[in-house]
Order: structure tokens, then sequence, then C-alpha cells
């Protein structure tokens, strides 16, 4: 099947339906059973801190951004202040300064 449009500058666009993967393409899960059950001990740990100095939020938000963060090779502090700067600026959950 296929779809053909052009966008408002001119440009020509021809979609192609792809309705079998190529060999070696297969779904796979991205970690283990045990890698992610340790990346989500991990997070629950640095959880805490930020759990206890915020404001009520979704505990999943912040726990999406630590995990994104490592997996894409981040230490633990690095993801911990990716999820901080992701609550603040995303969705408006700010921890007060430690006075």
């Amino acid at each position: 099947m296929y779809a053909s449009f052009s966008d408002p500058d001119g440009n020509g666009w021809l979609l192609q339906e792809i309705t079998t993967r190529l060999p070696g393409r297969e779904w796979a899960p991205a970690t283990s059973v045990a890698s992610l059950a340790q990346l989500l001990q991990e997070t629950a740990e640095h959880h805490g801190h930020f759990e206890a100095a915020a404001p009520p939020h979704d505990w999943w938000d912040w726990y999406a951004a630590y995990m994104t963060a490592r997996q894409t090779g981040s230490t633990p502090d690095e993801a911990s202040a990716s999820a901080g700067h992701y609550m603040a600026e995303v969705k408006h959950v700010v921890v007060p300064p430690v006075s």
C-alpha cells in the first residue's frame, strides 16, 4: 500500500507500508528481567531523596526520567539530576532548595 502527498513547501512525499520485518529485526526486550529489577531497585533508592523533599507528584514520572537517563549512560547522580530537571520543567514539580 502506498500514500503520497505534498507539504506546504512543495515537497512531494511517497510512503510505503512495510508489513514484513527483515531477518534480524525482530523485537526483543532491551533488558533482562534481572537487570530491569536491579534498575528498578536503584531507581527506588534514588527516588527516596526526591520524594522526601518534593511536593505530591506521580512517582512514575520521576522513575521514567531516571531510568531513561541510566539506560542512555548517565551515572546515578546524573540520572537523579536529569529526573529532577524533568520534573521541574515538564511536570512543574519543584523541590525547594535546602536551607
